[in-house]
């Protein structure tokens, strides 16, 4: 019996460990790795339990034995998953990244989306390029734009409420309908291609009218 449990976790150990290096394409693995290696780790820890009271019960080396090779096996495919779960999300998290730079408005901004409920948001805006972005419409309160470079960018109907533009470039930006109700909009640069909301005064808000170099 104890040979077949450690059979199985052996296999169950493998398995996690293939899921590891996977690299998130076997999608039966993942449904494996999340569903299964917890639960078989949760049982080979009442396993290890239950022997240990039966090796101090009986005075038996045989079941301490058993136990440790079962604990062993369970912390083991516990961190494996931890590890793989930590490598999906770096992964998932360089993916919404990648699609804050796209050019299809809908997956720039679901890439926002993403970005905020995973408080990657203000990492994500210094890393990717935003020249020329298609974020109509995205939700960018309070978000950090301090010196970014939104040349082109289309920020029709955006949500800019208390952001930090410091510093940022908006030259032939379109911002025509955003809210920036209390952004701060101290040192932006714009040019005469810039689309304000109507009746907003960027040069009341502290920004700087400059042509392009």
């Amino acid at each position: 019996m104890f040979g077949l449990l450690l059979s199985v976790s052996l296999v169950i150990w493998i398995i996690a460990v293939c899921v590891v290096f996977s690299k998130g394409q076997l999608v039966w693995l993942r449904f494996t790795a999340e569903y299964v290696v917890n639960g078989t780790a949760f049982l080979l820890l009442v396993l290890t339990l239950y022997l240990l009271y039966l090796a101090h019960k009986n005075n038996e080396d045989l079941y301490g034995n058993f136990a440790t090779s079962l604990g062993s096996i369970a912390i083991t495919v516990i961190l494996i998953d931890r590890l793989n779960a930590w490598r999906l999300l770096e992964q998932r998290k360089q993916e919404v990244f990648e699609e804050l730079e796209s050019r299809v408005r809908d997956v720039a901004v679901e890439a926002v989306r993403l970005a905020r409920k995973y408080g990657w948001l203000d990492e994500a805006l210094k890393e990717v390029s935003l020249q020329e972005a298609q974020l109509e419409g995205a939700n960018l309160e309070g978000a950090n734009l301090e010196g970014a470079n939104l040349e082109g960018a289309n920020l029709k109907g955006a949500t800019l409420w208390v952001a930090k533009l410091e510093g940022a470039y908006l030259w032939g930006a379109n911002l025509k309908g955003t809210n920036l109700l209390h952004a701060h909009l101290e040192g932006v640069f714009y040019d005469k291609y810039t689309i304000w909301p109507e009746g907003f005064s960027p040069q009341a808000a502290g920004a700087i009218l400059r042509s392009r170099l």
